[in-house]
């Protein structure tokens, strides 16, 4: 499957140009990156706004005509930075160890909002039989910080708001 189906974003009131950067920016990832995809890094390529990216991302996770990401939560020890615990398909994890397997500190669940990063993975080949690498407008190499349960959950943004309600309902929290 390629990546034709994300011109019904525009169902979905996201612009063309928005649409066609997306379609290039997942074109151009390394295959090594594929499970790592982090709408905040797409917002800073492709100059486009945070709450754009993240809806776009949300969208191209929670709708069958548009499916192109699956999304998990990674939680990492505030005391090592070790991986404690994956769940896939949410954005927020909400049973934590006590104490974590490798340094055998403490876990404050309280803290834990800030250690949850939020990935995205393919669920399509990106990689068109004719490929054009040629940047869209606007495309930048800056390296930008983690998604955060935290910084999803306290998103302002209405359109980014009304896709993690409906994650939380999807996932029964």
């Amino acid at each position: 499957m390629s990546l034709n189906h994300l011109k019904n974003l525009k169902n979905y009131q996201f612009s063309k140009p928005d649409i066609d950067m997306l379609q290039w920016w997942l074109q151009t990832r390394k295959r090594n990156t594929w499970n790592y995809l982090n709408p905040l890094q797409y917002s800073i390529d492709c100059n486009i706004n945070i709450e754009t990216a993240i809806g776009l991302f949300l969208t191209c996770t929670h709708h069958k005509d548009v499916k192109t990401f699956d999304v998990r939560s990674v939680a990492k020890c505030p005391n090592c930075d070790s991986v404690i615990t994956v769940e896939n398909g949410c954005i927020e994890i909400t049973d934590f160890p006590s104490f974590c397997s490798e340094c055998c500190l403490p876990i404050e669940e309280t803290l834990m909002d800030n250690f949850t990063e939020i990935v995205f993975q393919l669920v399509v080949d990106p990689i068109p039989p004719v490929f054009t690498p040629n940047p869209p407008t606007g495309v930048n190499t800056i390296r930008a910080e983690a998604l955060t349960s935290s910084k999803l959950v306290t998103n302002n943004s209405s359109s980014v708001k009304s896709i993690v309600d409906r994650m939380r309902k999807l996932n029964g929290k």
